[in-house]
């Protein structure tokens, strides 16, 4: 529920598409995630004011005067200067179908300032899990700087696709060759997840409580730095986020707690002031993974292990075989 509040409130696009329009997103990709979904939630949040959106017209809409969102405040999208005397590390997947790695070049490039450095891994998502991303967190905690800091293994980085053979035996041992047997079929958006939608017993919380901002990212950072400086005592300090935690450092930087000296974002999530086009918002987060997609696929073509099926032009087949559905 918190976390509905937050992306709603600041990570959503206002006004919002239509479920009809993230729909067309989604069906015009071959990798990705159908955010559609999240598009009644949005409007039943929005209280009354969803009535002044044209994305919210043909959703069940909440009539009231309460809201299950909060205003943004003067931190939001702007552009964020690296504090002095401190260095941000970005961590980036090249295979992470969760936050595409092309978000993170924009958020280096709208960051203001040189003490920041990107390492892209041929990893998924979360860096940190690999034994390189590891050692090079640790090393750059340690050092407190990007200044020397040991990436070297970042080079020797190979994507691995181990398999188990008898899970191959058994997946894929089809006479044709082909793995996709019978006829994919989407499923229903009544859903168990998309049901409660329509009667979102979360928006009365709203009512009851008039204080929502008090559950925003600025307010969360800002007892996060105090707490740094009551438990570190004057010492300096490295904050780390995957994912969504990457949108929380990043307001951390705004916030400019000069006992803090090292920021590093594993997976950005956010762009704050990037003025790409394709900016990142909780609308189309999942729903074009197609450069993730062509990743995967070159390096799987250059691997030699691969079951017989799945042959160097399997992505063209596929694609016609679903363009003649």
């Amino acid at each position: 529920m918190l976390y509905n509040l937050v992306a709603l409130s600041e990570l959503w696009p206002t006004p919002t598409p239509s479920r009809q329009t993230l729909e067309s997103m989604f069906n015009a990709t071959f990798f990705g995630i159908d955010m559609s979904t999240m598009v009644p939630l949005y409007c039943l949040a929005s209280g009354a004011n969803s009535s002044k959106e044209s994305g919210c017209d043909t959703e069940p809409t909440n009539p009231t005067k309460f809201q299950f969102r909060y205003p943004v405040d003067k931190y939001y999208d702007q552009p964020i200067e690296i504090p002095t005397n401190t260095n941000v590390l970005l961590l980036s997947g090249l295979l992470d179908a969760q936050i595409p790695p092309k978000y993170a070049l924009y958020q280096l490039d709208s960051l203001v300032g040189d003490n920041k450095l990107l390492l892209e891994f041929p990893a998924g998502h979360g860096v940190i899990a690999t034994a390189c991303g590891l050692s090079v967190f640790g090393d750059f905690v340690n050092r407190g700087s990007l200044q020397g800091l040991d990436a070297s293994c970042v080079a020797d980085l190979k994507t691995r696709f181990a398999t188990n053979p008898q899970l191959d035996a058994l997946l894929w041992s089809t006479k044709s060759g082909d793995i996709f047997d019978g006829e994919f079929k989407q499923p229903k958006y009544e859903s168990s997840y998309n049901e409660p939608s329509y009667t979102w017993k979360h928006v009365a919380i709203a009512g009851l409580c008039s204080m929502l901002a008090a559950y925003s990212t600025t307010s969360a950072v800002t007892d996060v730095s105090k707490l740094i400086s009551l438990l570190d005592k004057g010492k300096e300090s490295s904050v780390y986020g995957v994912s969504y935690g990457s949108y929380l450092v990043e307001r951390l930087m705004q916030l400019a707690n000069p006992q803090i000296k090292g920021y590093i974002l594993d997976g950005v999530v956010s762009q704050s002031g990037s003025t790409r086009k394709q900016k990142l918002s909780f609308a189309d987060w999942d729903v074009n993974m197609n450069e993730v997609g062509e990743v995967f696929l070159n390096q799987w073509k250059t691997y030699s292990g691969r079951p017989r099926q799945f042959t160097a032009a399997m992505m063209t087949a596929t694609l016609t075989d679903l363009d003649k559905d």
